[in-house]
């Protein structure tokens, strides 16, 4: 079933306050913080707080980056 904006943006909310507004793997709080699933929604990942985490980057840079370029590694970090 397909989530609404509204529901995302909640789900989007929850992730921020949990995280506290830092990058979860290094603490970064200062520059580009992006939405990440940790189960892509390519592989049946699905629009959840227990699926979303904030890494710093985008998907080709900072921790983002790492996690995208190291899926196994990321794993089990």
């Amino acid at each position: 079933m397909k989530q609404s904006k509204a529901e995302i943006a909640r789900v989007r909310l929850l992730v921020w306050q949990r995280d506290g507004g830092a990058c979860v793997r290094c603490g970064r709080q200062d520059g580009p913080l992006s939405w990440d699933h940790r189960q892509n929604r390519s592989q049946g990942g699905v629009w959840a707080a227990s699926n979303g985490q904030l890494l710093c980057g985008t998907g080709t840079t900072g921790c983002h980056g790492w996690k995208t370029e190291n899926p196994q590694d990321a794993r089990t970090s």
